[in-house]
């Protein structure tokens, strides 16, 4: 049986296949097509998928502003999961405050271009 695909997988589907060459995202000095946005995105998808993430789980996202951010927020709407971006800028008793370990599947992300940062143990 296949999944349902959200709206937003949709529209970047069908952009994709109409316009695969048309610059989507212009980031410093290049830029993103509909067709990259849609491998970088189902890329980021699977591999939540292979790190057990499922539908409906909660994912925090603590990134700065690039275009991996959108990568990985795309990517776990498309396995139907739901994103909690988290505030770069958010440190100590602010972000302990938040509590987005207790809510979230995940609660490291990291690119090859930033340091990994762990927020606080998974409650039970």
């Amino acid at each position: 049986m296949a999944r349902a695909q959200s709206g937003l997988e949709q529209t970047i589907r069908q952009h994709a296949a109409k316009q695969p060459k048309e610059v989507w995202l212009k980031w410093k000095d290049g830029g993103f097509t509909y067709a990259e946005v849609l491998s970088h995105s189902q890329r980021a998808a699977n591999g939540l998928l292979a790190l057990g993430i499922k539908p409906g789980e909660r994912v925090a996202i603590m990134m700065g502003n690039r275009p991996e951010f959108l990568w990985v927020h795309y990517g776990i709407n498309f396995i139907g999961a739901h994103s909690v971006p988290i505030n770069t800028s958010q440190r100590g008793a602010t972000l302990q405050s938040t509590r987005p370990s207790r809510s979230c599947s995940i609660t490291r992300i990291a690119s090859r271009k930033s340091r990994s940062r762990s927020l606080p143990p998974r409650s039970a």
